[in-house]
């Protein structure tokens, strides 16, 4: 009917209304009305006024003789950051895997008055995703129920280089050193093998504690839940630069993550081309052993574990014991927790009187860290603050400055206003980390980027001093990118500044906490 139909008004108006692109029309049968909607853009609807409207109405009655026409304007304004947003809304609605792993530099967009151009580019797994049931296509016409312009979108698959993959934050997990460890195996029922890259038929030994890792060997087993699964394609080196015509070859590459309950390790391997089936067979949560070796990673200093040969076990966890964990301390000893004082921050009751669902019958501890490095592995904590929220209510705050052994470097003391002088009598992180574990029990850790940054790095602390650090995660970062998608990026701060939440003295500890809460209960209202 839309094509008939705009065939026939374009006719009718001798294409004196070109600025008018049809949306969509809706019959009322009992009524016998229809209801006619055309895009306009923003700055051409300042031109069309009731002359022009009226003109309108009378070629589109006359097209549908017996029937009563409705006509109205749907105004439209485009721009990088409206078209960005809505690309968000369409895959927030429609693909929740796609939406989490869609970032900035995974959008090119253009717009001009006639046209707007976009550019999806993903990693082969998220792009195979995208190629799916035809998502493209929808998204096209989502956008065009929205937008006045031609919408064209392209997209391709994105060939990363091994150093890129290799750096990427989101799968960085430290790995402890446990000085104090005797030799421990992991009971397992082995069971057929799924993948190997070397002829091995048996695992040399029994599988170890991931904790148990030190550092570099050449002869390791582990065995674990397998979790975050990703496959890229890389660019092998091995080829003549000297030839134009000689391209890089695209090779596979599949990392994931191993979780025996004592910690995580980031896995790594390399399989050919008919062995990426037999490793997608494995699924989050499924028990493997793995063989290879474990080295430092030459672009972060995290232990990375090559795999060379995956098995299928069933594990006894009841055979997994930490005697060395620490139970939870029965008193505060350094740090001692206050009341919570609202300062210039309205509460959850303040500003609304019904709480969110989420919130109710639940502990959450809002915490944040500043340290000397933004990389994880070389960094060291340098404050801790926290703020516990029980049922919607803030009851308590935990703050304190932590000495680290490094100095502060002038870098970070600009960015955080925290030097040697202030940290020098400050307590170490092994006197303050029993009072933040005491603080934390039974409760939901919230923070923003909890997961690519504070929950890793205190972790560090908890393996080395053994404290059992195993609540839940929610990370405000992850939930602003699906409940706040129109925003122009996820940062606290922007957060802050576009619903007015105080955020005076950002990027230290306690002020980011409160930023945060306050983040929270707006996401929370539109869970």
């Amino acid at each position: 009917m839309s094509v008939k139909f705009i065939e026939e008004f374009n006719k009718a108006s001798e294409n004196k209304f070109d600025m008018l692109k049809f949306a969509s029309a809706t019959y009322n049968k009992q009524s016998r009305t229809l209801d006619i909607k055309f895009i306009i853009d923003a700055f051409e609807i300042r031109k069309f006024g009731d002359e022009e409207r009226a003109e309108v109405q009378k070629i589109c009655q006359s097209l549908f003789d017996g029937v009563k026409v409705n006509v109205a304007y749907q105004k439209s304004y485009a721009d990088e950051n409206v078209v960005k947003n809505k690309v968000i809304e369409f895959f927030n609605k429609n693909n929740q895997m796609i939406f989490r792993r869609l970032k900035d530099e995974n959008l090119a967009i253009s717009v001009d008055n006639s046209e707007i151009l976009i550019k999806i580019t993903f990693d082969t797994p998220t792009y195979m995703m995208l190629k799916t049931g035809d998502l493209v296509g929808k998204l096209k016409e989502f956008l065009e129920h929205n937008f006045n312009q031609e919408i064209t979108i392209d997209t391709e698959e994105q060939v990363v280089d091994l150093k890129q993959i290799m750096q990427d934050d989101d799968m960085t997990i430290e790995t402890t050193i446990r000085d104090d460890a005797a030799a421990r195996i992991v009971k397992i029922e082995l069971g057929k093998k799924i993948y190997s890259r070397v002829k091995i038929e048996g695992l040399p030994h029994l599988p170890g504690y991931v904790i148990d890792v030190k550092g570099a060997n050449d002869n390791v087993v582990l065995a674990g839940k397998m979790f975050a699964m990703s496959k890229y394609m890389y660019k092998n080196k091995k080829f003549d630069p000297q030839n134009p015509s000689a391209e890089p070859e695209k090779l596979p590459l599949v990392r994931f993550l191993l979780d025996d309950t004592t910690s995580k390790i980031s896995c790594v391997c390399f399989p050919k081309d008919d062995d990426l089936e037999k490793i997608e067979s494995i699924e989050d949560g499924d028990t493997i052993v793995c063989v290879g070796k474990v080295g430092l990673s030459t672009y972060d200093s995290a232990l990375t574990f090559t795999v060379s040969a995956i098995f299928e076990c069933e594990i006894d966890f009841g055979s997994v014991r930490l005697t060395a964990l620490k139970p939870v301390p029965k008193k505060y000893t350094t740090v001692f927790p206050k009341p919570y004082y609202e300062i210039g921050q309205k509460s959850l009751l303040d500003t609304e009187k019904v709480i969110p669902d989420y919130f109710k019958g639940k502990t959450l501890v809002v915490y944040d860290l500043e340290a000397t490095d933004k990389f994880v592995s070389s960094a060291e904590i340098i404050e801790i603050a926290a703020c516990k929220i029980v049922d919607g209510v803030e009851t308590e705050t935990f703050q304190t400055l932590v000495k680290p052994e490094c100095s502060i470097t002038q870098e970070i003391t600009a960015l955080t206003h925290i030097d040697n002088l202030m940290v020098a009598d400050a307590p170490t992180i092994d006197q303050v980390l029993p009072d933040f574990y005491k603080f934390t029990r039974d409760s939901i850790l919230v923070g923003h980027n909890i997961s690519g940054y504070d929950y890793p790095l205190i972790k560090i602390y908890a393996d080395k001093y053994g404290y059992n650090f195993d609540n839940e995660l929610k990370d405000t970062l992850l939930l602003a990118r699906q409940y706040l998608t129109e925003l122009p990026n996820f940062k606290l701060e922007t957060i802050s500044k576009v619903f007015g939440i105080s955020h005076e003295n950002a990027h230290r500890a306690l002020s980011d906490v409160m930023a945060t809460c306050e983040a929270l209960k707006i996401i929370a209202r539109r869970m």
